[in-house]
């Protein structure tokens, strides 16, 4: 019994609020996005911005869908202020995610993703909405996991889970507070021109906290000493 609950746990864990680990190894999902800047042009604040070349317009669906994950994760924690938490959507911002890739040509370039860094404004967290579309899956794809929900629960419960898999476009992770991505994003937004940041999937490594200052992008990384400090993104 304890092994098929384990297939459980397994299936209800995929695709739902995670902690922040390494965003950067989730498979490319945004390739059919069309617009894109080469990297031998310098980034431009424009680009980022709505309109831009880099900048996804989140839907009022897209948005919904990624902010009730959030909220999934706040609201175990926020006890008797579950209940007015639920309906507050404009606390939180939508930070860009671009993705680093190499064009045809062999040469780096920049793209759009789906993906977006989510602040709430009420309490200073962060998420990472990271997209990935499920929407091909089928219970044959893990039949295991499946036949075990189905012993266990029932096959309508086993059914259940698979389309609400299938209907999942986020997996929406916190970032820790103790993660060096959090430390970077608060070094951006403390240095930025603005105070906003943009975070960037390069070709290697996982997720890059960006930032412009002066008009030109920095990218933040940790020292020897431990301690953040913004380079030149080349």
């Amino acid at each position: 019994m304890m092994h098929k609950l384990f297939f459980l746990v397994s299936f209800l864990a995929a695709g739902t609020s995670l902690s922040y680990g390494n965003p950067g190894s989730i498979p490319d999902e945004n390739s059919g996005l069309s617009k894109s800047v080469p990297a031998q042009g310098l980034l431009n604040r424009d680009d980022l911005t709505a309109g831009g070349s880099l900048f996804h317009p989140f839907s009022a669906g897209e948005r919904d869908s990624i902010l009730k994950q959030v909220q999934s994760c706040e609201l175990p924690s926020q006890g008797e202020h579950a209940g007015t938490r639920a309906s507050v959507h404009d606390s939180y911002r939508f930070f860009p995610v671009i993705e680093a890739y190499k064009n045809e040509a062999g040469d780096r370039s920049f793209r759009p993703t789906k993906d977006a860094v989510c602040l709430d404004e009420t309490q200073q967290t962060y998420y990472l909405a990271s997209f990935s579309d499920h929407s091909n899956f089928k219970k044959e794809d893990n039949p295991d996991m499946y036949e075990a929900n189905k012993e266990v629960f029932g096959q309508k419960f086993a059914d259940e889970m698979v389309r609400r898999y299938k209907e999942k476009k986020w997996i929406v992770s916190f970032v820790s507070e103790e993660g060096n991505m959090y430390n970077a994003i608060r070094y951006a937004v403390e240095t930025s021109d603005d105070g906003s940041f943009f975070a960037l999937k390069p070709l290697e490594h996982s997720i890059e906290v960006c930032y412009f200052k002066d008009g030109k992008p920095f990218i933040c990384k940790k020292g020897t000493d431990g301690n953040i400090a913004g380079k030149a993104l080349q």
